[in-house]
Formats: structure tokens, sequence, C-alpha cells
């Protein structure tokens, strides 16, 4: 399987080898190696002699998440257009649109939406695409995410919004993004405060565990700064706004 040869699956299964062999185990199947490999001739020869492809593989996954996680479209797009369950959950990536999310393959995303998956389905701990690609600063994914009407109010187990966990990452572009989206709709005061006090958290656990030891450690600090700086005055600068009056 990981040499990718085609010809060997072919004579093994001639052989009556088992094609479905290792399943629930930490390796998974043929069919969830070669999607987590990105073989896609072999993910196509698999399905062929008859591969199920909703089968749990290696940590928790089935194939279609497996091959989310690395990007591999054409070989989600095989599973798909062969019965993949579009909105499988579980496991280390959650749902498949999170896995898509958290590598930032707006393509994916895209077409996991286009095939039914649910924007909004969230893992046991709260977290849906959307807060998944604002963490990682996947400024593209949020913004189809958000235009697809992504659920921006949904919360954490922990409590938190998208936009909590980018203003903790201090991904400036997302926040940015979330407050042109988010005051059009009316943003709760409460949460840009909070956002607020997260993002002063997460500078401060910055300076504490930082070292600046040379010049580049230096240049790095400085650029931190400025970006954290920044989300805090997009963010005081909105709850301004949301604070006001609309009768003024």
């Amino acid at each position: 399987m990981y040499s990718g040869s085609s010809e060997i699956v072919e004579l093994l299964l001639s052989r009556g080898g088992d094609i479905e062999a290792g399943a629930g185990s930490e390796e998974g199947t043929p069919l969830y190696l070669a999607a987590w490999l990105g073989k896609s001739h072999l993910v196509e020869s698999l399905i062929r002699h008859g591969a199920h492809v909703n089968v749990v593989g290696g940590l928790g996954r089935q194939p279609l998440q497996a091959a989310c996680s690395w990007g591999f479209k054409a070989v989600a797009e095989k599973l798909l257009k062969s019965g993949a369950d579009v909105n499988v959950s579980g496991g280390c990536d959650g749902s498949a649109i999170c896995a898509a999310s958290n590598r930032g393959d707006e393509k994916l995303v895209s077409l996991l939406l286009e095939c039914g998956a649910s924007i909004n389905v969230a893992d046991k701990y709260g977290w849906t695409a959307l807060h998944v690609a604002s963490q990682c600063g996947h400024e593209n994914v949020a913004k189809v995410l958000l235009l697809r009407k992504a659920n921006i109010n949904a919360r954490t187990e922990d409590g938190l919004l998208a936009l909590h966990l980018a203003a903790i990452r201090m991904h400036e572009e997302v926040v940015r993004l979330f407050l042109q989206y988010e005051i059009a709709v009316y943003l709760d005061l409460a949460d840009i405060l909070s956002a607020i006090d997260a993002l002063e958290c997460s500078w401060d656990d910055f300076c504490e565990n930082g070292e600046i030891t040379d010049e580049d450690d230096i240049a790095h600090f400085t650029r931190v700064q400025d970006r954290a700086g920044t989300i805090w005055q997009l963010l005081f600068h909105a709850a301004a706004l949301v604070a006001l009056p609309w009768d003024i």
C-alpha cells in the first residue's frame, strides 16, 4: 500500500486478500491507508473491488476525514462520489469539514459544502469549522464559511466564539474579517469586550514566556507587539461602534 502500486494491490485481491483487513485498528483498512497517503488510483481500485468507504480506520477516522486532513481533494472527490458520509464526525479531526478547515484548504471546504456538509456541525467540545479556521488563522476558509452562513455565534464548551480564538492567536486579518461581518449583524458588546480580555491575556502570556536573546527575537517581539496593538485597536473601535446609540 505504501508503495502505491496498484498492480500489487490487484494481485493480492485476486488471491483472496481481505479488502477490509485492519478495520477498526490503528492503521485502518487498505482504503483508509490509501486515502491517508493520497493515492487516488489505489482508492479508485479498492472502491471498484468493493471496499466500504465509511469504515472507521486509524485514529478513529474514516477515509474521507483522513483525505481531508491532508488536503487530498481528488481522493475526497472519489470517496464522496462513492457514497462517503460527508458529515462523518469523530476521531482526532472531528468532522471532515473541520479537517479541511484546519488544513486551510478553501477549495476542499467548498467541495464538502457543495456535497451537503453541515457547516455548523460541532465536535464533542463544541468546535465548528469556523472555530478551527479562526484559530489557525485561515482567513480564506473563514471567509468561505461566513459567506455560506456559518453560525458566527456558535460557542465552544468553554464559551468561546471564533472571534475569541482569532484574537487569542493574534490573527489580525481574521479578526478584521469577523468585525467587518459581525458589526453588520450587531455583534454583542459583551463578546467584543471579552475578546479584548482574551487578547490581553494572550499578550501577557507571550511576554511572560518569551525569551529575547538576539536581534531576531527582538524583531519577532516587535512584530507580535504591533499585531496585538492593531487587533486591540480594531476591537476597541468595534466596541465603541456597538455601544453608540443608533438614534444620535
